[in-house]
């Protein structure tokens, strides 16, 4: 009898660890909890040591917009979006009121959040999840000022065959003799689609000079960056991020004109793993 307690405790004691690993993905505001201090440098083995996308999603998460109803902030940070024009449609699951429409001409939203102080300020590590609906173009996402010049752009170009990415930036830095400097960047990738799934998934991952770009968990480009990305929010006119416009040339066009089920926002790179599970979900 004294065998078997002793082998039954170690078998206990390890299916109550594996179940403290299921734990929701998609946390209510209320029951959100702070991640934006978090980061890959930061983070220990005890982060990950159930190695569960369910659980380790939920690190370095800033902000999340699921549209379910609104643009209300998830994460628990109450980074609540402001929405212009944009109306609510169903989302991929079908049901009604869980993704916005864009008509490409005057619509976007605000996200009133920024990944640090606008200016010299550099961003090492980040990641941007979002859920787009096939046949979705324009402008999906940007940050910064370009009359400032620093500033990102995420486009979005697809149809019933296949769907494009292109990431640009220009930003100021300052050069090792001192002086200040002015440069561009970009990348972006390719998919053709081969599925009937009315809907693709965008993930843009960047850690230290690293970029990498998912369409539906696919890696469509991956290259090192010397003028990395800045994602400071606008501080002319328009406070925060923008989803589905430009932040600075608004009245030069650039408008989606598409539809949006989701948006996440990471103070750390995505694992293929994470990017997989969000996909698959």
């Amino acid at each position: 009898m004294r065998a078997r307690l002793t082998l039954l405790a170690p078998v206990t004691f390890l299916v109550i660890g594996l179940g403290s690993c299921r734990k929701d993905a998609n946390p209510t505001p209320q029951t959100g909890i702070q991640r934006d201090s978090l980061n890959m440098r930061s983070l220990t083995l005890r982060h990950f040591k159930c190695a569960d996308p369910r659980r380790t999603i939920e690190y370095g998460l800033v902000a999340y917009y699921p549209f379910s109803g609104n643009a209300d902030d998830w994460s628990g940070h109450g980074y609540n979006g402001i929405v212009t024009g944009a109306t609510l449609t169903s989302g991929k699951s079908g049901h009604k009121n869980l993704a916005y429409s864009f008509n490409g001409t005057s619509d976007y939203i605000v996200l009133p959040f920024s990944y640090g102080v606008y200016g010299m300020d550099t961003v090492a590590q980040f990641s941007i999840y979002a859920r787009v609906k096939r046949g979705s173009n324009g402008v999906l996402f940007s940050s910064g000022d370009y009359y400032r010049q620093s500033a990102t752009s995420l486009g979005v170009s697809s149809d019933s065959a296949s769907i494009h990415i292109s990431l640009s930036w220009q930003r100021v830095f300052i050069n090792p003799w001192g002086h200040l400097g002015y440069g561009w960047g970009g990348a972006s990738g390719s998919l053709t689609l081969s599925s009937k799934d009315a809907w693709e998934d965008i993930a843009i991952t960047f850690d230290n000079s690293v970029l990498k770009i998912y369409i539906d968990n696919r890696l469509v480009n991956s290259s090192n960056q010397v003028l990395w990305p800045t994602l400071h929010g606008n501080l002319t006119g328009l406070q925060g991020f923008l989803v589905g416009a430009n932040t600075t040339f608004l009245e030069y066009g650039g408008f989606l004109n598409g539809v949006v089920d989701e948006m996440r926002f990471y103070t750390r790179p995505l694992t293929p793993a994470e990017i997989d599970y969000l996909y698959k979900h």
